[in-house]
This record gives C-alpha cells, structure tokens and sequence, in this order.
C-alpha cells in the first residue's frame, strides 16, 4: 500500500485532465442509467451496495431506484454519508460490500459504479450471494474502458481518472471473474450520458453513429445470477 504522501500525489495527478475532456458531469449524466436499469428492478425488492455515491445530486442513483423498487435498502461504507441518507428517510445501513450480512434477501443487487473500486472480489461475489432471493440477479455498471472517449483522452498524458479505481472491466474479463465466482453473466450491454455543449454533441454523435455500443458508450451493464 502506498504511504499518505504518495497517495497525495496520486490524487492530484488525477485531477489533470485531457485537453477534450470535460469537467464532472453534473446534473443529469446518470438519467439513462437509471432509464437502463429500470427493467431489472422496477417492482423488485432491491439492495443497492455503495448507495452514497453522488448522494446530493438530483440525479443520484438511490434516489432514482427508490421510485422504481418495491422495497429499498441502500449499504455503503461511509458512515457519516448513511447518516446524512438516513436523516431524509431512506432505508440504508453502513457496511462492506466485501463482507456484509444483513440477514435479508432481495430480488435484485444493484451495484452501481461500485466494482471497480473493490480489492476483494471473491469475497463481494459471496456477499450477494448471501442477498439474493431465489431466481434473484445481480445488477451492475461499471466504466467501459474501451469507449472511443477513453482512447481520445489518452492521447493526452494528463487524464483525469477516479484515483480509488483498482482495475478496469471489459465484455470478457467480466464475465470470467464472475465464473470464477460461481455466477453467470446473462447479459451485457451499454450506456451512454448526455454530451454537454452544441457542438461537441454534434462532432460526437457523428462520430459513434457508425460504432458499435461497445465502442461508443462509457457505460458496462452487466446481470448475472449464481450459478
């Protein structure tokens, strides 16, 4: 593990960025990702793991699945952020996506933005596991580092990146872990997010309209179910 003084260094190369690459996104960039999701869990009994990300935003992912599922129950690591949650009303409890046991099943784990982050991967695989009622899915996103933007801002040697990452997934490296954890990729698929400014937005949608999704969109799905 790095010490503190190196990790501070880490951060704030990280906060460079490519000359193309836009500022964080802000309101509205996780809309379609709620739109693509909404087919897995509306109506559904649903545990959403590393719920506090983007907690505050009007588009926060949480807030958009507590419209959708019967029943919601967020978990995330961050104490003080599961205080803050709890104090508007919601549902949610602090604890480690890589060993967690609130005794309850759900139709649907949601885990949003979350994988990527994670050391233990066995040990999260086991964790849903433990969540899902019968028949019941494992439902996430994670950055597709294969999207055209990715290469475009590369080119650059100042990229911003989230500095917690600890690895990148792809249509096939995705589902070998999750064999190696006993469970089954069924489905992968792509999301995009609104492109700020006219023109970019232009130059943009022309330049995907002739890639296929797992090119033109920064967004992995996956579900999968244990095996």
């Amino acid at each position: 593990m790095p010490s503190n003084g190196s990790r501070e260094v880490v951060q704030s190369r990280s906060e460079k960025r490519a000359f193309l690459q836009p500022k964080r996104f802000t309101a509205g960039a996780f809309v379609e990702r709620g739109d693509a999701i909404r087919p897995f869990v509306e109506g559904r009994t649903v545990l959403d793991l590393g719920c506090a990300s983007a907690f505050g935003r009007p588009d926060w992912m949480h807030a958009q699945l507590s419209g959708m599922a019967s029943q919601l129950v967020g978990v995330d690591l961050d104490d003080a952020a599961v205080g803050r949650i709890r104090s508007e009303g919601y549902d949610v409890r602090q604890g480690d996506a890589e060993n967690l046991n609130l005794d309850e099943r759900f139709d649907v784990v949601f885990a949003g933005e979350l994988i990527e982050h994670l050391e233990r991967f066995p040990d999260f695989f086991e964790s849903v596991r433990r969540h899902l009622a019968p028949g019941g899915k494992l439902v996430l996103t994670t950055p597709n580092p294969f999207a055209l933007s990715c290469f475009i801002y590369r080119m650059s040697k100042d990229v911003w990146v989230n500095s917690d990452h600890t690895c990148w997934f792809c249509e096939h490296t995705l589902p070998q872990l999750a064999a190696r954890c006993d469970f089954d990729v069924e489905q992968i698929s792509y999301i995009g997010h609104p492109t700020p400014g006219r023109l970019r937005r232009i130059v943009a949608n022309a330049v995907r309209a002739p890639l296929p999704d797992r090119l033109s969109w920064g967004t992995m799905l996956a579900v999968a179910k244990p095996t």
